[in-house]
């Protein structure tokens, strides 16, 4: 609360009013501002303390409820209308609402209320007033200051500043942890992005002028091509957005770096667009991406001299859309697709760029396209598995995959989720408690080179969801080589791919320290030998067996079989492998019946009582080739999951 010494201050603001000649301020809390201050130093020489802020308390001058910016006051209905009516009076832009309080009358408002004052007027009057204030006071030898309930605050002229006004942030989306690390793994990041207040974009400068000028972020529209999007794998992209797409705005970066490490910022929205020499900074500042200006889209490192973490390896692209399908695509000067992401099955999905480095499409919280930094690295083994292990075949490649290619669609429709998503977490969810179920501990899922089917998205998406749900489930890749001819170079450039984006994770078994990995590859021992030393006695190679495989020089740690036409296949010593049926989409009968409740719970016991090494079902989710034992209406059960899984359940 104020305390004023005498009348000396009173008298300076009614002189105040009478130099401004209140009929002349357009400001409505201006106005109050001097009504207020005049009354309470006028009050303080009239009456006590308590009666005073009683007093001024209840004349406080306030706008109406609900009266907006640039909105005219009713002055007749204020209880300070004395004031000018014929005055077009407005309420002050970021003016806030004055305190009402029968206790205390807060210092802050009595100091925000002077400086107000003080720029309402003219500067000439403004400096007479502080002038005639300081002759007076000092003539007379007279001192004043304030005090707050914690003692002491600085002399009237040293406190009269506006504290800054806040605009509301934009609004914040939660998205899924990283998954905690392990002492074998550091992970860094998760696989799905949290979208921070900075979640607009903040478009920087290029690293060189562009060839092209740029509406810029706040410039006209252009209109998109007309030419077609690239092929998604299974249904085209649908056209461009029926709206022309708009530039997000500019936003400036955070200054602070961002200390969550999936904090992500929004780089754009369905139906916006980035033009050569944009880009768009996660809310650290610490990675940037963009259209360069030589066309091609990049991925920086900001805090390592702008490097290049990755790029889409093309260049004359001219603008990059983020299409209503959630397929990102980049376009020349004419109109001609270059590149996209083939996310066009997933609706109002968003491209972001996150603190760790990654740039990804994110639909429903998820990434369905991802590239960048990987989330960890490899720092040594994960806690070896134990054998015997019982594992399935696993597929991580719809909807892409539920036609042939025939066009056939596949016979048996999953029961939960129809013909799903890969991508969906809601699925993953269903599968991971099915595994658990099952009493199924391992996945092998199948993987068809780098960047294939979207693995960087879909598989760390199943290794975070595993930890994040707390079940003892490992991955780890089936590498499809049959029918290709992969040097030794290439395999063992894959390795390290792998091993760089997913085997660090703890998710990944180990056999011997080594992580696993098994493959379908080639027939023959030159293909083995190829495998054995490309993987270098890195990796614990399971390879599949084929025709002679005992006789190559070269042997892998373990074998494998695939053969879900047959519902037994055993080796001794090495695995043991059941099948439900095998009914291919494309053909009119099936390779293999689907086996009765009793059949193939007798197999799952004779797998059991084998205790062979590798126990494994051929397959989890196969639906191309009708291998799968997932939840289906064709062999339900009572406990919701399926004949074949309650057999698993019930023998283990």
């Amino acid at each position: 609360m104020a305390h004023v010494s005498d009348g000396r201050l009173a008298l300076g603001y009614m002189h105040v009013l009478h130099m401004c000649k209140v009929k002349a301020i357009q400001s409505w809390r201006l106005q109050s501002d001097i009504i207020l201050l005049s009354r309470l130093s006028t009050c303080k020489l009239l009456q006590s303390n308590s009666e005073c802020k009683k007093k001024v308390s209840r004349h406080i001058f306030k706008p109406k409820e609900g009266t907006k910016m640039n909105e005219k006051y009713d002055w007749k209905s204020s209880p300070t209308n004395s004031i000018d009516e014929s005055s077009d009076d407005r309420m002050e832009a970021g003016g806030a609402k004055l305190p009402i309080t029968y206790d205390d009358l807060p210092i802050e408002e009595i100091e925000a209320s002077s400086w107000r004052l003080h720029r309402g007027c003219s500067r000439g009057i403004g400096i007479a007033l502080f002038a005639i204030l300081a002759i007076v006071l000092v003539g007379l030898g007279v001192g004043f200051s304030f005090y707050d309930k914690s003692g002491p605050i600085s002399a009237l002229n040293s406190t009269l500043e506006v504290a800054p006004s806040y605009a509301p942030t934009s609004a914040q989306t939660s998205l899924p942890s990283a998954p905690s690390s392990s002492p074998s793994a550091s992970p860094t990041a998760s696989a799905s992005p949290s979208i921070s207040p900075s979640s607009m974009p903040s478009i920087s400068p290029s690293d060189g002028p562009s060839s092209e000028p740029s509406s810029g972020p706040t410039g006209e529209p252009t209109a998109l091509p007309s030419s077609e999007p690239t092929k998604d794998p299974t249904r085209e992209p649908t056209d461009d957005p029926t709206s022309e797409p708009t530039m997000d705005p500019t936003r400036k970066p955070t200054d602070e770096p961002a200390e969550d490490a999936d904090a992500a910022t929004v780089v754009l929205k369905p139906g916006h667009k980035l033009e050569r020499g944009d880009y768009v900074s996660s809310p650290s500042g610490h990675y940037r991406v963009g259209l360069s200006s030589d066309g091609n889209f990049k991925l920086k490192d900001t805090f390592d001299d702008d490097k290049v973490i990755w790029d889409a390896d093309i260049s004359s692209g001219y603008k990059a859309y983020m299409q209503e399908d959630g397929n990102f695509i980049i376009r020349d000067r004419n109109g001609k697709n270059l590149w996209s992401t083939e996310t066009a099955d997933y609706k109002n999905a968003k491209l972001t760029v996150d603190n760790s480095g990654t740039v990804g499409v994110v639909y429903k919280d998820s990434y369905v396209w991802m590239q960048g930094v990987p989330q960890g690295s490899y720092e040594g083994p994960n806690k070896d598995i134990k054998f015997p292990i019982r594992g399935t075949f696993y597929y991580s490649w719809y909807p892409e995959t539920w036609e042939v290619s025939s066009g056939a669609k596949a016979r048996f429709k999953p029961d939960k989720f129809g013909y799903y998503n890969s991508a969906d977490p809601k699925v993953i969810e269903a599968h991971l408690d099915e595994f658990d179920y099952g009493n199924i501990e391992l996945g092998i899922i199948s993987w068809w080179g780098q960047s294939t089917n979207n693995d960087r998205a879909r598989i760390s998406l199943l290794q975070k969801m595993t930890l994040d749900l707390h079940y003892d489930i490992k991955w780890c890749v089936y590498y499809e080589e049959m029918g290709k001819k992969k040097s030794e170079d290439d395999v063992r450039e894959d390795l390290a791919y792998l091993k760089k984006w997913f085997a660090w994770h703890p998710t990944w078994p180990h056999v011997d320290g080594k992580p696993v990995i098994f493959v379908y590859h080639n027939s023959g021992c030159s293909n083995v030998k190829r495998w054995m030393k490309a993987s270098d006695g890195e990796w614990h190679v399971v390879l599949k067996i084929f025709g002679g495989y005992k006789d190559c020089s070269a042997q892998p740690d373990s074998w494998h079989q695939y053969a879900p036409a047959k519902d037994v296949v055993e080796k001794k010593g090495e695995y043991f492998v059941i099948s439900p049926g095998f009914w291919h989409a494309g053909r009119s009968k099936p390779s293999l019946p689907r086996l009765s409740k009793s059949k193939f719970c007798d197999n799952v016991q004779d797998m059991v009582d084998s205790r062979e090494p590798w126990q494994l079902v051929a397959t989890f989710n196969e639906g191309g080739e009708g291998t799968l034992i997932e939840p289906s209406k064709k062999w339900e059960s009572d406990s919701g999951y399926g004949y074949y899984l309650d057999c698993l359940h019930k023998i283990k």
